[in-house]
């Protein structure tokens, strides 16, 4: 019997977590503190009653609460997230784990219902997907840069409309492919490919202006920015790659060195 008190004392005192027991018929038997805290509803109010007292009504009508307890008693245990009602009418993302409780003989006598409130994190991971998705239209949206993404062996990963644009393959053709193709023979045979990820890599970032190739084989004189990419752990997840096409300003500053050297190109001094 004391086993048992100090049990009910540890599990009421628990205030992050509702953990309440159900009879066989999914009617609430027990309530903690930490349910009280999370759905609204005290003690006395919350006992007795069936658990689809803490659903939204669209979900009791679709038969969801008795859709849990028959998959608990289809494999013993039942896990989900998704949306619970408050007393006062306001819902809460919630992390729900339900098991079959059963007596020594090995009888279901009911079932462990534990509801952990994820709203903030729920809320925070909405607002990232939100930003990333706005990110990924920015991106995506770009025609005078080719911004993409590397996995760490170098394979392209992502492919914007600048990227399909200045090189000429469409993110079916490319995506999957190792970046080295971007690259003129000479280059990816001496290595400058792999050169300039190793940079990256052991520098945080690397840039330079070259020869890059377009599909149909023409080349383009372009400035690449190379940047890792880490995730929060500090681990390497890859990079990101933005190239610039600067063949006409090439093709200019060449053709003003050329009038330089002929004499035909004039400089004043003030």
């Amino acid at each position: 019997m004391q086993q048992e008190r100090i049990y009910h004392w540890l599990v009421d005192t628990i205030v992050d977590y509702a953990i309440l027991m159900l009879d066989l018929q999914g009617n609430i038997l027990s309530w903690n503190t930490g349910a009280q805290r999370l759905m609204g509803y005290l003690e006395k109010e919350a006992v007795g009653q069936h658990f689809s007292l803490l659903y939204s009504p669209d979900l009791v009508e679709s038969g969801f609460p008795a859709y849990e307890l028959a998959k608990v008693n289809e494999a013993g245990r039942f896990e989900h997230e998704g949306l619970r009602k408050h007393k006062d009418g306001s819902t809460r993302w919630c992390h729900v784990i339900i098991t079959s409780v059963k007596d020594p003989a090995g009888q279901p006598v009911g079932y462990a219902k534990i509801t952990r409130d994820l709203t903030e994190r729920r809320k925070h991971q909405l607002q990232i997907q939100e930003s990333e998705a706005r990110y990924r239209m920015l991106v995506e949206g770009v025609m005078d840069y080719a911004i993409f993404l590397l996995d760490p062996r170098g394979m392209v990963s992502s492919w914007n409309l600048g990227a399909e644009k200045i090189k000429g393959y469409k993110a079916e053709e490319i995506i999957g492919k190792p970046f080295s193709l971007l690259y003129p023979d000479h280059a990816v045979q001496s290595g400058m490919a792999t050169y300039s990820l190793e940079i990256a890599k052991a520098e945080g970032h690397f840039e330079q202006e070259g020869w890059r190739k377009r599909k149909d084989g023409s080349f383009f004189w372009a400035n690449t920015s190379i940047s890792t990419l880490y995730n929060d752990a500090h681990q390497e997840i890859g990079y990101s790659v933005i190239t610039r096409d600067l063949t006409s300003r090439r093709l200019m500053d060449e053709g003003l060195r050329a009038r330089v050297r002929s004499g035909t190109a004039c400089w004043w001094r003030a």
